[in-house]
């Protein structure tokens, strides 16, 4: 059943293609990037030079490659980055840390929330 509200709702957005074979905890859109969305998914996801997003709680994600952009969401989710141009963390107890900054000595930051935390490995 809620995979056919899932469909319906991907059909109605105007992506029927997506609709047909798509794994809700991670959606890939043009021009938007991945996001990835749920509780307490453990994912590692390929960065080419575009921006993920992640909306919900508990989550421990890694990403590889060149992120321009990661907006976390939700709360206690925990993101390692390799290189990164811009975190965006909401929601609480979020932690992120990166490897490489995209351009310069370190990524762009903006943070709202509380007892979020950013680190460079």
């Amino acid at each position: 059943m809620r995979r056919a509200v899932q469909i319906i709702s991907l059909a109605l957005l105007g992506l029927p293609a997506l609709a047909q074979s798509v794994d809700m905890s991670t959606l890939s859109i043009a021009g938007m990037g991945k996001i990835v969305a749920g509780d307490q998914t453990k994912q590692t996801l390929a960065c080419k030079n575009d921006s993920v997003s992640v909306a919900g709680n508990g989550n421990t994600i890694t990403l590889t490659g060149n992120c321009t952009q990661v907006i976390v969401a939700g709360n206690k989710n925990k993101i390692s980055v390799a290189v990164v141009g811009e975190i965006v963390l909401s929601g609480n107890y979020n932690t992120v840390i990166w490897l490489k900054a995209l351009k310069g000595v370190k990524p762009r930051l903006v943070l709202t929330g509380k007892a979020n935390t950013v680190g460079k490995k």
